[in-house]
């Protein structure tokens, strides 16, 4: 428990709770699509509903294993996890005739997300 410790922020353990709820929200949204294709809502940008649920189950067990990652300060996990948080807003444009007030929410945890990973970013040692 040396000074690593004290110069970790809560914004980055904040973000990678972040990626852990979001990565199993996702990860339940999708599995509905696939297997009640009836509960959801068939109005999204273009493609069907069921292959972007596909989309959003394999993003949702990505996301899981990012919050880990960056939980641990992988450096890789930092990296991805940018990755994964930018193309999660953007997934949620695709949803956002369907689900407008559950999109926007998830944009916006997405940004939080993108925030502490970029301003804190010296946590993550290489």
């Amino acid at each position: 428990m040396g000074n690593a410790s004290l110069r970790q922020s809560g914004l980055v353990n904040f973000a990678g709770i972040l990626f852990l709820i979001a990565g199993a929200f996702n990860a339940i949204y999708g599995l509905v699509g696939i297997f009640n294709e009836d509960y959801l809502n068939n109005e999204t940008l273009f493609a069907d509903i069921q292959v972007w649920a596909w989309f959003v189950l394999a993003t949702g067990i990505v996301q899981f294993l990012v919050g880990i990652g960056i939980l641990a300060r992988s450096p890789g996990g930092r990296i991805v996890g940018l990755l994964i948080a930018t193309f999660g807003a953007f997934l949620q444009l695709t949803f956002i005739l369907s689900f407008p007030a559950w999109s926007i929410i998830i944009i916006v945890l997405d940004l939080v997300i993108i925030y502490a990973l970029t301003v804190h970013g010296d946590e993550f040692t290489f």
